[in-house]
């Protein structure tokens, strides 16, 4: 995790000033959140030094609560001007990849309503101070000379264009009736790929291959899980404990839940191209139910 020591917002609403934001609670109640006025404002989260954003999670207000949308459809995630790509993980809860360095996350209001932020947690990697010896290439261009840095190997330079990895050619250990691997990477929650009951229920896809890269970087894996078993907390628990995700058959280790277990992550740094979600060997009889699959991962050229 990346430490966010310093808040700043356009505006407060009774006492709610930024730093609720970064409290570490994530309650969705508008007295934990940090608020401002009826206007097009912004919340901003600071770090001491530059750093590498992988994704930031935004916890936002519970639906009903009556204290600002619980939703990211009318606001613009940036990292020191980098757009973040956003993703529902769980109820009122958003995942956005960034992929960009920088000293500040900004959450701004595209239209003139309350801004409430629960919770905003940064993921990633402080960057090391530069050494000429250590940092740079120098590179000859025609006459001229320039410095190009050198980022770490783990992950790759995040001043070059990102998209989201499209998967394809899913398959599963079994179907019910009306599910199809596919519904897990559909973009919506509502639809869900469902196994049967079964030991080793299993679901897979490939990363798609841009023209002229040779496989992927996968940072991290994203699960949204069936919005029902949030409500059975005990049988989402053992639901979550059962679940394994691999790279090329390497082992990605679940770093954090969302609410209820309503998800999961899971952070992979991995070479590879085949993501697949399992259940454990714990000899179980038991379906695996994923609702979405979201991957982090940059392509290697």
């Amino acid at each position: 995790p990346i430490h966010l020591s310093s808040c700043s917002q356009s505006s407060s609403v009774n006492g709610s000033r930024c730093r609720k934001a970064l409290d570490g609670s994530v309650a969705q109640v508008c007295a934990r959140c940090a608020r401002t006025r009826v206007e097009r404002g912004w919340w901003q989260g600071r770090t001491s030094q530059r750093v590498l954003v992988k994704f930031v999670r935004i916890f936002l207000p519970n639906a009903g609560s009556g204290c600002g949308p619980n939703d990211l459809e009318r606001a613009l995630v940036t990292v020191s001007g980098t757009e973040c790509t956003p993703f529902e993980s769980g109820r009122s809860v958003y995942i956005l990849f960034c992929n960009a360095t920088g000293q500040g996350v900004t959450i701004r209001n595209l239209h003139a309503s309350e801004l409430t932020i629960c919770e905003v947690q940064a993921m990633g990697a402080y960057l090391e101070p530069e050494h000429p010896e250590h940092h740079h290439k120098r590179i000859r261009k025609g006459r001229g000379h320039h410095h190009r840095k050198v980022f770490s190997p783990h992950w790759p330079n995040p001043h070059r264009p990102h998209r989201r990895p499209i998967l394809v050619r899913c398959s599963q250990s079994s179907s019910v009736p009306g599910s199809h691997c596919r519904l897990a990477t559909d973009g919506s929650r509502k639809r869900c790929a469902k196994t049967a009951a079964e030991r080793g229920a299993w679901w897979q896809a490939g990363l798609h291959h841009p023209r002229g890269t040779k496989s992927h970087r996968v940072g991290a894996v994203v699960l949204a899980l069936e919005q029902t078993l949030s409500q059975k907390v005990l049988q989402s628990a053992k639901a979550l404990k059962r679940l394994r995700v691999t790279v090329n058959n390497q082992p990605c280790r679940m770093h954090s839940t969302h609410h209820r277990g309503s998800g999961a992550e899971f952070e992979c740094n991995k070479i590879g191209d085949l993501i697949r979600v399992s259940n454990g060997p714990d000899g179980s009889m038991a379906p695996l139910v994923l609702c979405e699959v979201l991957v982090l991962a940059w392509p290697i050229q």
